[in-house]
């Protein structure tokens, strides 16, 4: 925590959960800067009485104040964006402010964008029916060993990737994108598999019949181009260290990719629905499958359009503009005009803006030294990220004081709380069902080996383990070789 200590700013990120044993627990990650460079790192588990907002304020205020950690130095809070952690009337992110009043809260970026697929399934019958197929066809293989092994020959005789049926899990982000790759590259040796049960298996008929259908292969084409795009973007917004400005490019550019393909006269429709249609324009079969048409299918296109809509508009919902983080973008140096001519106004509004919600900044000097700095940035740093930047400058912060003061404000503010989620699924790894009446102090003391410890190729053991015989005198170590070899080590 020294380091921590250290930072002229530090953002915090939280999550809560319960494990195995029905233990409600908080994580608790930090943001901070050390010679201007980002560190995130895995600060503590903690055990929570109650999930109330009051409650899991007080653990955070408790735990950092033991180490003498400058509450008012606390500038943002990344959370999953539940109402405990971010509501306006009584939120962990309000209590905080009583004493870190310049905190900003902010919802994962992650969690938003699984939002608005949900938000988006919810609404459209022809998800929810793909969806039970593939939930049908995961449980029809998962529960018997034996239809999965016929499945694996099929797999070999056709050619087929050798992959397992996938569920759909609403509470991990790239589920559905895998599970409908994993069913479309498969689709041929399971249709051709089920074929050859229906007289004696009732749901390997039933199965059939829906995936024998063109609706069912549109939909499966349409919708891995679709999740295809969404869970590249998902992917992108987990990456550990990512800042606003990013987040921005990778959801704008989402967007028009979707409009460019969905939204216009003459939608494409992405390659792989593509080559599903023209494959099908005057056959009843593809890739050896004989289907059934309806006279339904004729709205299929127009559904689909429908869907890419929605899902354009949900996600947009879900990213509004942040003032705050705007403003800050004023520091990205791919954010600056192309000509020297353009740079005498640029960047007044934001430096107004950053300066009225941060009192502590001198605004008056701040202006002076972005009438310097701004010219220094674009004539040397102009190909840096913002990164880069902070790295390069931080050594001038006598010069620029408050303007450096915001920059590295802008570099710990947590734009997501994925960190937290990687956390509780080492939890999980090291609290199994065999290991459940593991404690708290032991469970934490465990993730923190695992995820700051160092790597076993360069870990001592020695001291540990000469820590652990001076507890008291172990009868395993009595008179044996390894204790001699120790002493001639020490």
């Amino acid at each position: 925590m020294s380091d921590v200590k250290l930072s002229p700013a530090v953002g915090i990120m939280i999550d809560e959960s319960t494990d195995l044993a029905t233990q409600k627990h908080l994580i608790l990650y930090l943001s901070y800067l050390k010679a201007g460079e980002l560190k995130i790192s895995y600060t503590k588990l903690l055990n929570l009485s109650s999930g109330t907002a009051v409650s899991i304020t007080a653990h955070i205020i408790a735990y950092l104040k033991s180490f003498g950690v400058d509450l008012s130095k606390i500038f943002g809070m990344g959370s999953d964006g539940a109402s405990v952690m971010i509501g306006k009337h009584g939120g962990v992110s309000q209590l905080l402010k009583d004493t870190s009043p310049h905190l900003v809260e902010v919802h994962c970026v992650a969690h938003r964008l699984a939002l608005a697929c949900v938000d988006t399934a919810k609404e459209i019958p022809d998800i929810k029916f793909l969806e039970s197929i593939v939930s049908t066809v995961y449980s029809y293989y998962k529960r018997s060993p034996t239809n999965l092994a016929e499945l694996r020959s099929w797999q070999l005789i056709i050619d087929d990737p050798l992959l397992n049926p996938l569920d759909i899990h609403k509470v991990r982000w790239l589920s559905m994108g895998n599970a409908l790759d994993n069913l479309r590259r498969s689709v041929v040796s399971i249709v051709n598999m089920l074929g050859d049960q229906t007289d004696t298996d009732i749901v390997a008929n039933s199965l059939h019949n829906s995936m024998t259908t063109y609706k069912f292969f549109f939909m499966l084409y349409f919708l891995s181009d679709l999740f295809g795009k969404i869970n590249q973007l998902s992917k992108s917004l987990q990456k550990r260290d990512l800042s606003y400005a990013t987040v921005k490019q990778l959801v704008d550019s989402f967007l028009m990719a979707i409009e460019a393909e969905y939204l216009t006269e003459l939608p494409s429709f992405g390659p792989l629905c593509t080559e599903f249609l023209k494959s099908t324009e005057q056959s009843d079969t593809f890739k050896t499958i004989t289907f059934q048409r309806n006279h339904r299918d004729i709205h299929l296109k127009k559904r689909a359009v429908q869907c890419a809509q929605l899902i354009h508009d949900n996600i947009r919902d879900r990213f509004p503009d942040n003032k705050i983080f705007e403003a800050f973008s004023v520091f990205e140096p791919s954010n600056f005009p192309s000509s020297v001519a353009d740079l005498p106004r640029y960047g007044e509004q934001q430096l107004e803006c950053l300066g009225d919600h941060y009192n502590l900044i001198n605004q008056e000097e701040l202006q002076v030294e972005w009438g310097i700095l701004k010219y220094l940035i674009f004539n040397n740093y102009k190909g840096l990220s913002f990164a880069d930047l902070l790295t390069a400058i931080i050594s001038r912060k006598d010069q620029f004081p408050n303007a450096i003061s915001l920059m590295e404000i802008s570099r710990i503010l947590p734009v997501s709380s994925v960190e937290c989620e990687r956390g509780f699924s080492r939890q999980n790894i090291i609290k199994t069902k065999l290991r459940c009446s593991l404690g708290i102090d032991s469970l934490d003391q465990l993730m923190r080996i695992s995820l700051v410890g160092v790597d076993v190729k360069d870990f001592d053991p020695v001291p540990a383990i000469r820590k652990w015989q001076s507890v008291r005198n172990r009868h395993v170590y009595q008179n044996n070789a390894f204790s001699k070899l120790m002493n001639v080590r020490s």
